[in-house]
């Protein structure tokens, strides 16, 4: 089964990509990673209260939002005190343009977790078994730093089959 992980958020930072391994990548080789396009704040303080509204919008309709939704932004401060002061989370105001797209639109992107360690490959140096089967090449794969150093043979590195 493929899970998605959406993120609301523009960057998938090296830092990021390392949280989200180890929150989501036991026993994994990859994590699928989807950044819907969504309304973005037109201005440097409401980035909080965008996260907020995106979260609850996840939450109460598996996000079915994207560019067809505008907050209106104006309110949306007012809006999280009240829910705040009431104890209850409802929707931030906002505008629909058309009806919702059957396909969110978002970027993808796949952080590959070849190392036993679980951290994503991203972290540090990768290093492949030079290892064969028949002519077939070995596909594992480890950070240098978890490459055992019983497993090099000069400048190689051989995992545990073909040591």
């Amino acid at each position: 089964m493929k899970t998605s992980i959406f993120l609301l958020s523009l960057n998938l930072t090296t830092s990021l990509e390392y949280q989200l391994t180890q929150i989501y990548g036991k026993d994994k080789k990859k994590l699928i990673i989807r950044i819907p396009d969504v309304q973005k704040q037109q201005n440097s303080i409401d980035c909080g209260l965008f996260a907020i509204a995106n979260a609850l919008e996840f939450c109460q309709s598996g996000f079915k939002g994207g560019t067809h939704i505008t907050y209106e932004q104006k309110y949306m401060r007012e809006h999280l005190i009240h829910c705040l002061e009431n104890g209850k989370f409802t929707h931030f105001p906002k505008n629909y343009f058309g009806k919702a797209p059957k396909n969110l639109k978002t970027k993808t992107h796949i952080i590959s977790i070849n190392c036993d360690c679980g951290k994503p490959d991203t972290i540090e140096d990768m290093v492949g078994c030079e290892g064969k089967t028949g002519r077939k090449m070995c596909d594992v794969w480890t950070h240098r730093s978890c490459a055992k150093k019983n497993m090099m043979r000069g400048n190689s590195w051989f995992c545990e089959v073909h040591r």
